[in-house]
């Protein structure tokens, strides 16, 4: 017997059942994700508030299972178990949080067909890149795939500003991943460079000048073939205007 949050006791096995029986559930309901699970909603609360990893790890089976039989609810499920998403995301067991990447990986993977919402993207996009640090290469693939799913589907000026102010954070792993990213939008929008918002202008000359500052020789190439690449999408006189802003900046030493 397990005991719950609430002080009750639960045979093992109905929790060992639950993603067999929440499955079945999805299958066989056309009402929606919430149709399907409502009557499931407390026990995959209390899975994951549970001292028992695996009760975790099988409420991520079943947000897993509700995003593949109703992806048009994502939205929903992550305002109803968003704060455990982001606990399973931090969690230091490995498997749960393969299981948490699983899940998102998969829900960004539809793009813009069941999409999530800009502001979750906006919120998780930071927390996935400062888990850079890890040492742990099967989620650093994860952690690399997602961050591509949302560079792919959500790219926009929000994401490269939230990109710039990645690229100087106090781990060289997360700086030197945020700068690839932010090089790989810049290439995606080429032109469209010169749209930009004045902001989002501004968060990319901060970015350089950190990276000139920067005793990184990584950062410092990834600052020249920026800047290499810059110039062939502005031109000569948008790159020269470009360079006085940079030096002006006051952010050069």
């Amino acid at each position: 017997m397990n005991l719950d949050n609430n002080g009750n006791f639960y045979a093992q096995n109905d929790q060992m059942n639950f993603s067999h029986q929440f499955t079945n559930s999805c299958e066989n309901n056309d009402q929606g994700a919430m149709g399907s699970g409502v009557q499931y909603t407390e026990q995959v609360n209390l899975g994951f508030n549970d001292s028992d990893w695996m009760n975790c790890f099988r409420s991520i089976d079943a947000l897993r299972i509700l995003n593949k039989y109703h992806p048009q609810e994502i939205n929903t499920l992550m305002n109803m178990f968003g704060e455990h998403v982001i606990k399973a995301l931090n969690n230091t067991r490995p498997f749960i949080a393969k299981n948490i990447m699983a899940f998102l990986i998969e829900a960004l993977s539809a793009g813009r067909t069941y999409s999530l919402s800009d502001q979750i993207v906006f919120y998780i996009l930071p927390i996935i890149l400062q888990k850079f640090v890890s040492s742990n290469k099967a989620l650093l693939g994860m952690y690399e795939v997602s961050v591509e799913l949302i560079i792919n589907n959500f790219l926009g000026e929000t994401i490269i500003q939230i990109l710039c102010k990645h690229t100087s954070t106090k781990h060289k792993a997360v700086n030197i991943k945020s700068t690839q990213f932010l090089m790989s939008c810049l290439r995606m929008i080429q032109s469209n460079i010169k749209q930009l918002n004045i902001e989002t202008i501004n968060c990319i000359i901060q970015c350089i000048a950190i990276l000139l500052n920067s005793d990184c020789g990584e950062s410092k190439q990834s600052c020249k073939e920026f800047l290499q690449f810059f110039r062939g999408q502005i031109g000569d006189q948008g790159y020269l205007d470009y360079l006085h802003n940079l030096f002006n900046s006051g952010l050069l030493t």
